[in-house]
């Protein structure tokens, strides 16, 4: 398994599998296949690599290695409404904005791409000012500002949707960025983890020599994924290790 995501009611899980080509979505309480699609896109180069469930949880998007995003309907026997060729290179990441209306990807051509998945078109390219290799991204709750960390760089940077207009970019990781996450309460802090074993916090309004909201959270592996609980107030992380870590936001203490 490669890609999972779960939808809003917290019912279904969806699943991607690279090696088999596989998108599948499990109902776990009555432990039976809601939707199975095999051969989207199969072989270890050309798999799932990235998904994501629409907010209102009747529709997701999938990512491969091709490049190819494919628009599907849970709810119609996984009928694909809409195939997206834009992107050269393998996707490495999805996310849809709150609202439901946009879904943001991110590839390893180096580009970032918004599409309106009801007109279903590619309405916004958004590239940095030199070439890199995309691995995660982050769309803010108001659905604003889009956040791609690099694979080669690791830097990250911040566009404005609405304009397409780079805001800023960060540095400070030694290794790849592995995954990121907005605060989902006021948007501000943007929490970044990378393979150099740690997590940083970046306040996005601050002054350019205040970017940096506090010092890195070190893990003892490198970070996988991570999460804000709902209110913002705590942070957990993932790591290569198996384990599963709680900060608290605000003091920066292990909490579990």
């Amino acid at each position: 398994i490669d890609t999972c995501d779960l939808d809003v009611s917290g019912e279904w899980l969806a699943f991607g599998s690279v090696k088999t080509g596989q998108l599948l979505v499990w109902e776990w309480a009555s432990e039976s296949y809601i939707l199975k699609q095999t051969g989207v896109t199969s072989g270890s180069a050309l798999g799932l690599t990235a998904s994501a469930y629409a907010p209102d949880g009747q529709m997701i998007a999938t990512g491969a290695g091709d490049g190819k995003i494919r628009l599907w309907l849970g709810d119609r026997g996984g009928e694909c409404i809409a195939v997206f060729t834009e992107h050269v290179a393998p996707i490495t990441a999805l996310a849809f904005t709150k609202q439901g209306h946009v879904l943001v990807s991110a590839s390893q051509d180096g580009s970032v791409r918004a599409f309106d998945v009801i007109r279903f078109r590619s309405f916004r390219q958004l590239v940095p000012p030199q070439p890199v290799q995309f691995s995660c991204l982050a769309v803010d709750a108001s659905g604003e500002v889009v956040a791609a960390g690099t694979l080669d760089t690791n830097e990250i940077f911040l566009w404005s949707l609405k304009t397409g207009q780079l805001i800023e970019s960060f540095s400070g990781h030694m290794g790849p960025i592995s995954t990121l996450a907005f605060e989902p309460t006021r948007g501000r802090l943007l929490a970044s983890g990378s393979w150099d074993k740690s997590v940083r916090l970046w306040d996005i309004y601050a002054a350019p020599d205040a970017k940096s909201y506090c010092d890195p959270f070190d893990h003892d592996s490198s970070v996988l994924s991570l999460s804000f609980r709902p209110d913002g107030v705590e942070l957990s992380v993932s790591v290569l290790s198996g384990k599963i870590m709680t900060w608290s936001v605000e003091g920066g203490l292990v909490l579990s």
